[in-house]
């Protein structure tokens, strides 16, 4: 497969991901839906789990990666947990919106979470077609 090809396969899902949590922490946050405890921070752990599972993907498409799951799991959550800091910080910019630190934590649990989920995925597939 081509450069190119392997790109839009792997790490283009990432950019994308990563361009719509930067475009919706643009906006001040509208209160949506009913309101229940610790809304937000599920909120953020989601969207950064499945930060992590994509960026788990892309890395795993690389050989070398396939059989350095801890590491992959340590990478992928220091990666996504550092594109958390630094929307936090872009928040701190947009008007009716704080950085929280609350809020990075989660995004952090959610990135482990990710990445987790997505290693032990591809074993149990790997184990399945042996």
């Amino acid at each position: 497969m081509t450069f190119w090809k392997t790109f839009i396969k792997t790490w283009l899902p990432v950019c994308l991901w990563c361009a719509g949590i930067f475009f919706q922490s643009s906006f001040s946050t509208p209160k949506i839906g009913p309101e229940w405890p610790y809304k937000y921070y599920f909120a953020h752990g989601l969207i950064y789990a499945l930060l992590g599972i994509l960026i788990a993907r892309a890395f795993y498409g690389i050989s070398w990666w396939k059989n350095r799951k801890l590491l992959l799991i340590v990478v992928t959550t220091i990666l996504a947990s550092l594109y958390g800091l630094s929307d936090e910080w872009h928040q701190f910019f947009v008007i009716n919106r704080t950085a929280d630190l609350i809020d990075w934590l989660s995004d952090m649990i959610g990135s482990v979470m990710g990445a987790v989920v997505y290693v032990e995925w591809v074993s149990l597939r790997q184990r399945e077609s042996i």
